[in-house]
């Protein structure tokens, strides 16, 4: 295997959500990634969030199961479980027990995205909504906000062929931008653009500008400029934007799109992603 990653071994615990999502970004890298599934588990091998695995079934809930995984994860560099709190220790593999054994295992748990994720999201790397809500500038009211869907300047918006855009031109010089290719230009009525009073007003007459338009017409007005403009593609069309072409956004994985690995390394290229094994493809190799 080849990529930033390679050379390093992670265990994974099957399980749903951010943590097979974790697993298949560090495997898209090049890690060696082991997914310990339930006995009789079929894997769903058109899943994205499942690729690039080797795969082994065990049952953790016998003694014998769980000095199998047990074993694993001391020849491995990381683990990653999303089970409930305490399921872990219940089957003695928690931290303690692991940690002991591997002292440079690093034990990734993902039993407080459900809280903790959204929190650090909120505090956003653009734009702060916990900031915004303390000083007094985010209303508990929805769709009044600058970003959801209150602010005339950054919504998305109906053409004329019944398509959409998605405008988000927060920044002065790219709401000039925005108001000079609509023809608004010294409009007076959109010169206090954070006027949040305003904002209903406005939003409608946008609305009846961006209808005398198909989407394809806005594109060629705007994509490319920095009025910070996008079409709103459907899931079919993304794969073929000229944008997402260019950049390699998606890869074919037996005859599906899907989205590339992401971040890209330079230096150390990774192999292509693969498709997901059957459940239990490596107890062979990995077992014995």
């Amino acid at each position: 295997m080849a990529g930033p990653l390679a050379g390093i071994r992670i265990v994974e615990f099957a399980g749903i959500g951010p943590a097979p999502f974790a697993a298949m970004m560090l495997a898209d890298q090049g890690a060696e990634v082991i997914r310990i599934d339930r006995p009789g588990a079929v894997l769903d091998r058109t899943d994205p969030a499942l690729r690039s695995r080797r795969s082994v079934t065990l049952d953790i809930k016998t003694a014998e199961g769980a000095a199998q995984a047990k074993a694993l994860c001391e020849t491995a560099d990381g683990l990653i479980e999303g089970f409930r709190p305490g399921v872990m220790e219940r089957l003695g593999l928690g931290p303690d027990v692991l940690l002991a054994a591997n002292p440079k295992l690093v034990y990734g748990r993902m039993t407080g995205w459900g809280q903790d994720g959204p929190l650090a999201q909120a505090a956003g790397h653009d734009i702060n909504y916990i900031a915004l809500g303390e000083t007094g500038r985010w209303r508990e009211e929805r769709g009044v906000n600058l970003l959801d869907g209150g602010a005339h300047f950054y919504d998305s918006y109906e053409t004329a062929d019944g398509q959409y855009v998605a405008i988000g031109a927060i920044e002065p010089q790219f709401y000039a931008r925005l108001l000079e290719a609509l023809g608004l230009s010294g409009d007076p009525e959109f010169g206090a653009q954070f006027d949040a009073a305003r904002w209903p007003a406005l939003k409608d007459r946008l609305a009846a500008i961006f209808r005398t338009k198909t989407r394809d017409q806005w594109c060629a007005l705007m994509e490319g400029t920095d009025i910070c403009f996008a079409p709103v593609l459907s899931l079919a069309e993304a794969p073929g934007h000229p944008h997402n072409v260019a950049r390699n956004a998606f890869v074919e994985l037996g005859g599906m799109n899907q989205p590339a690995p992401a971040p890209r390394f330079s230096a150390t290229p990774a192999d292509p992603p693969r498709l997901p094994p059957e459940a239990g493809a490596d107890n062979d190799a990995l077992l014995s």
